[in-house]
């Protein structure tokens, strides 16, 4: 029942990678370098400690923010969040995106809902049944724009404080934020 670690690797190559003091040493074996390695690299800042962590699902070191996905079945680097309505998970290649489609999601409720107003406004000598629908529909659209906008706003704010949705809620339990907030 003894697992064996393995270094963060890609298809194409294996990474190892040791830090001492305020001197980092990068050995990347092979001459081609992929994009994935150099990501794990940039998440290891010169002068900072390598976290040893291990994910026990997939078997393999985990770089700094990364997160193990139970939906995916698989590590994620910067975790953000498991998006049901996507069926993804929200991470480094693709919380740019994520954001993109909120926005566009907000602006297609304000465009909807604008039509609707003026729908309203065009045809008010019809029968009164009509309107009724057309204004439930109008007043459930305003509760999903609420969302979309709170969430928009949201995921702005992470994004320009450079955090994730993960480590703003569990920020006390991930062990490399709680060594920030103990120490402030």
């Amino acid at each position: 029942m003894f697992k064996q670690r393995q270094p963060a690797s890609s298809k194409n190559g294996s990474l190892v990678i040791t830090v001492e003091g305020s001197q980092s040493e990068r050995n990347i074996p092979g001459s081609d370098v992929t994009s994935w390695t150099k990501l794990v690299l940039d998440m290891y800042p010169p002068g900072t400690s390598v976290r040893t962590l291990t994910c026990s699902f997939c078997n393999v070191e985990q770089p700094p923010r990364a997160k193990h996905c139970h939906d995916c079945d698989r590590c994620v680097l910067q975790f953000d969040h498991h998006c049901v309505w996507l069926g993804a998970c929200i991470g480094w290649g693709n919380h740019c995106r994520f954001w993109w489609y909120i926005f566009e999601e907000t602006a297609l409720c304000i465009w909807t809902g604008i039509l609707y107003i003026t729908y309203l406004k065009a045809n008010i000598s019809r029968a009164w049944w009509k309107d009724v629908i057309m204004i439930l529909l109008l007043v459930t659209l305003s509760f999903a724009l609420i969302f979309l906008l709170l969430l928009l706003i949201f995921h702005s704010y992470l994004i320009l404080t450079n955090q994730t949705t993960y480590e703003l809620i569990r920020r006390r339990r991930i062990p490399y934020l709680s060594l920030l907030l103990d120490g402030a």
